[in-house]
């Protein structure tokens, strides 16, 4: 029984309209990507993108991503339950903010203020690990909240006093 024959995935075009099209994909294998026959000028126009995004998918080997959150603040904590399937913040609120891992994405604690979000999909981990920070994302007078490890926050002045 063959789970998909076929795979959509949307790409967007290079048009000053901004529009997008959806260029048909045939699943051959796990790695092996190749797009299904196409007519007409609106797919024609995206084939660049598509085998651009094809080519990266056959070189880049089934390997894992991986993506370092750093909590700075006093009392912020992070922990995970579940095999790692779900994840708790603890960022001054009065409860605990409470996420869902998706299935292609691992969390782990290494202490409670460093947060490793690992995957074998790069676009599922970023976006996850982007997810995590927007809870609290740093804060530019004390450098406090979710930050990535190699992050840099510049730190504004306050105000003077007289």
């Amino acid at each position: 029984m063959k789970p998909w024959a076929r795979l959509q995935k949307p790409f967007t075009n290079s048009t000053k309209s901004g529009g997008g099209t959806t260029v048909p994909l045939e699943l051959v294998d796990v790695l092996n990507v190749t797009p299904c026959p196409w007519s007409g000028r609106r797919h024609a126009s995206s084939s660049p993108v598509v085998w651009e995004e094809m080519s990266w998918l056959r070189s880049v080997p089934p390997a894992e991503f991986f993506r370092f959150l750093k909590i700075v603040a006093v009392g912020f904590k992070a922990r995970t339950e579940s095999e790692g399937r779900q994840l708790f913040l603890k960022l001054g609120y009065s409860h605990e903010v409470l996420f869902a891992v998706p299935p292609a994405v691992r969390v782990f604690c290494f202490k409670p203020n460093i947060i490793c979000c690992t995957g074998i999909d790069k676009e599922r981990v970023h976006q996850f690990a982007g997810a995590v920070r927007s809870c609290k994302p740093p804060e530019v007078y004390k450098g406090k909240g979710i930050m990535y490890i190699d992050e840099v926050v510049k730190k504004k002045q306050g105000k003077k006093s007289k």
